[in-house]
């Protein structure tokens, strides 16, 4: 459609497709073309950087109108310390009388184009454009610009990928005369053109012009604080139409500012989800807030996994879920050993449900509720506590009156075993000072008076001590000595 006269190095052109096909010129690597078909000519012209391709078939409700085949250089290496000059890449630019053609001259073992080694390709295909700049020089100030490989074999200047040079077509003036004898070289050392960088584009066709930008609003004020804002129109009234439905309620209020539901797969994909490339990958690195971008794997305030404690190199807990990923709050990557991790203090106001065991590795767990049930639901029948521990203290700091029940609510058979089977053992029960005129202690044992047979007090001790006095309610004192006799 038309072909914009540039002010600048980069050219631009305006064309228009036939139909809505995303063109792609790679034929190799992460984003290779699907289809040969992708790899578009215009006439017997191939592509070249900024060209600008409207779509042919319809605009559609989203996307966008088109794609722009977007570049940028990289610069060849020119230069190196003595020693390793193996790492140059250019070491000249020959030019030829009555032709604006030039030739780039490649360091030994350089050459334009190879698959197999990668260290010698300078990357320089047919449709590659080269950038010149700082050229300085009545000859080499010439060349300044981006120039087009040329091949016409027929005339001499034939391109290979296996050519150790490459010729470029420039618009230079052409010289019908040149001093000196040929080769006419130009030196592209730095000690020669100590301003001279000679760069290759690298170009890919890239979506422009963003249809149904209306679900975007920006704010760009200030330098490293830009703002995106993402549906944020539902925030507006219907009088906002009368300015784009742009107003204080549709300016993002963070940098990216969402007004509606998120989801956020957390994992990478880089190819396609029909079966043309592969699946979803987990990541360590799925959300983080916080941290440092340039080590992910730094503490950051928060952090979401989607990879696995074994997809990780991990050691999975008896208890971890296997299956799915990770959370962590203050904590690097390292410490990302469990589901859930969390470094430094919490509050819960509500209830907290855990289905599996409770480690914890400090020495207390502290309520500030008068009242404090463990258990304490029909459901537990039976209590394990501190099975192991060999100096137990239970109610031990209380200095008021209190009350100790333990079983007070069975109204079946009930068995309380207490050091049954010590080799030593001292139980001191009810021990009330003795000098006090007003203490009081009182201990009751047993029961089931009405049935003699099996209300039985029995004391396995050798000696029983009474310091006072003792009553006896009943009528009699028995013996079960095998001479009858009982000695008082």
């Amino acid at each position: 459609i038309f072909d914009l006269n540039p002010r600048g190095t980069q050219r631009y052109t305006l064309r228009s497709g036939i139909d809505n096909m995303t063109p792609n010129q790679d034929t190799s690597g992460t984003k290779a073309r699907f289809n040969s078909a992708q790899s578009i000519s215009f006439g017997s012209s191939v592509p070249l950087s900024g060209d600008i391709l409207f779509k042919g078939g319809e605009i559609g409700n989203t996307g966008s109108l088109g794609w722009v085949y977007a570049n940028s250089y990289v610069p060849f290496t020119l230069s190196a310390t003595p020693g390793n000059e193996s790492a140059i890449d250019i070491t000249g630019i020959e030019f030829f009388p009555n032709l604006n053609v030039i030739k780039l001259i490649f360091q030994v073992g350089k050459v334009n184009f190879s698959s197999t080694n990668p260290g010698a390709s300078l990357g320089i295909t047919l449709t590659s454009q080269i950038k010149i700049t700082g050229g300085e020089g009545d000859r080499l100030s010439t060349v300044n610009g981006v120039h087009t490989v040329y091949n016409n074999a027929a005339e001499g200047y034939e391109y290979l990928e296996s050519n150790s040079y490459v010729y470029l077509l420039t618009e230079r003036s052409s010289e019908a005369t040149l001093t000196g004898n040929p080769p006419y070289l130009a030196n592209t050392a730095p000690g020669a053109q100590p301003n001279l960088e000679i760069s290759i584009g690298t170009s890919s066709w890239k979506e422009t012009g963003v249809v149904g930008a209306e679900a975007l609003r920006t704010e760009t004020s200030v330098y490293g604080d830009y703002k995106l804002g993402i549906n944020t129109i539902a925030r507006a009234v219907s009088t906002d139409y009368e300015d784009g439905f742009v107003s204080t309620a549709t300016y993002p209020r963070a940098n990216l500012d969402v007004v509606g539901n998120t989801f956020i797969s957390g994992r990478t994909q880089t190819t396609l989800s029909d079966g043309t490339g592969g699946t979803p990958e987990a990541t360590k690195h799925a959300f983080i807030v916080g941290g440092a971008s340039d080590n992910p794997d730094s503490t950051a305030e928060f952090r979401v996994a989607t990879t696995t404690l074994s997809q990780d190199g991990r050691t999975e807990g008896a208890t971890a879920d296997i299956d799915n990923g990770r959370v962590g709050i203050n904590v690097n990557d390292a410490a990302l050993d469990k589901n859930f991790v969390v470094s430094g203090d919490a509050r819960i106001t509500g209830d907290f449900t855990f289905e599996s065991d409770i480690d914890v590795d400090g020495g207390d767990i502290r309520s500030t509720a008068p009242t404090f049930n463990i258990a304490n639901q029909s459901t537990t029948t039976s209590l394990n506590l501190t099975g192991y521990a060999v100096n137990v203290a239970i109610a031990d700091l209380a200095t008021a009156d209190q009350t100790i029940n333990v079983g007070t609510a069975v109204t079946g058979t009930s068995t309380f075993n207490l050091h049954t089977d010590s080799i030593n053992s001292t139980v001191n029960v009810g021990t009330v000072e003795n000098t006090g005129a007003g203490n009081i202690s009182r201990i009751t044992l047993g029961g089931a008076f009405a049935n003699r047979q099996s209300s039985i007090f029995n004391v396995k001790n050798y000696q029983s001590i009474l310091d006072g006095t003792l009553t006896i309610n009943g009528g009699e004192i028995n013996t079960t000595s095998s001479t009858g006799e009982f000695t008082l």
